[in-house]
């Protein structure tokens, strides 16, 4: 009788063994590696949609003597502005509503203004035309992004006025 035919069971035993050994440790493997994969996978599309979402900053600007808001389109996707929001929290918490008559299309990293006289147009719907001094606006821009309307969120300003004209514009952080 042949050594290999005596030990045969307890080979087939230990062959056993060490496959299974084999296997658990190709499914723990691949385990790992399918969580590391999504993962990476739910960086990635993250990534994509922050880059993708519609990103629009308002800042105060002068330019020679006169003031305007400066809109800057920090997206990838081209918007087009189209309605202006203001409010003035020192006289009240009522939201005036300025459709643009002009909407304009933004590109990616592009810029337009748009005039303080839109602002003035809020305040003598908001019957503000006496305001002397120094007060709050607060300013909020509608746009349309891949046919779908967005808002920014709201920008403050201090607004030097004097009879319903702004004369300065400063930004509050």
């Amino acid at each position: 009788m042949n050594r290999l035919d005596l030990y045969a069971p307890a080979i087939q035993a230990l062959a056993a063994l060490l496959t299974f050994a084999v296997t658990a440790f190709l499914a723990r493997v691949t385990y790992l590696y399918m969580k590391a994969t999504a993962a990476a996978l739910k960086l990635s599309r993250d990534q994509f949609e922050r880059e993708w979402h519609p990103d629009v900053h308002v800042r105060a600007a002068a330019e020679a003597s006169s003031v305007f808001l400066e809109v800057t389109n920090l997206g990838r996707m081209a918007i087009v502005v189209t309605v202006l929001h203001v409010r003035f929290p020192d006289v009240g918490p009522q939201d005036l509503v300025t459709p643009i008559s002009r909407p304009f299309p933004l590109a990616s990293g592009a810029r337009d203004t748009l005039p303080m006289s839109l602002i003035e147009v809020a305040m003598r719907q908001a019957r503000l035309t006496n305001l002397i001094g120094n007060t709050t606006v607060e300013i909020l821009l509608g746009f349309a992004a891949l046919g779908t309307k967005h808002d920014t969120k709201w920008f403050r300003f201090l607004a030097n006025v004097e009879r319903g004209m702004i004369l300065d514009l400063v930004s509050i952080p």
